[in-house]
């Protein structure tokens, strides 16, 4: 994937932004990211922020779609929500 993003679905604190930047074409970041640990070519805008226990939260990852080094697009490619 090349970005994901977590976010409260009830307006609680905590969330998280993950992308990959220039390394978006080739969607690097890999399954199994864990909450707030950033992988090779992974970027972060600000560290993930505590998640609130028993608040309703949604990730969302999304896909590069488009040629290396030309003209391309994110696209979401899967979702799902949880409460820790």
């Amino acid at each position: 994937m090349a970005s994901i993003q977590v976010f409260s679905t009830e307006g609680a604190r905590g969330g998280w932004v993950l992308y990959s930047g220039r390394y978006a074409p080739e969607n690097p970041l890999p399954s199994g990211i864990r909450y707030g640990q950033v992988p090779p070519k992974g970027l972060q805008p600000a560290a993930a922020s505590p998640l609130s226990r028993g608040a309703q939260y949604q990730v969302v990852v999304f896909r590069w779609i488009g040629d290396p080094g030309g003209l391309g697009s994110l696209f979401g490619r899967g979702h799902a929500t949880f409460r820790p």
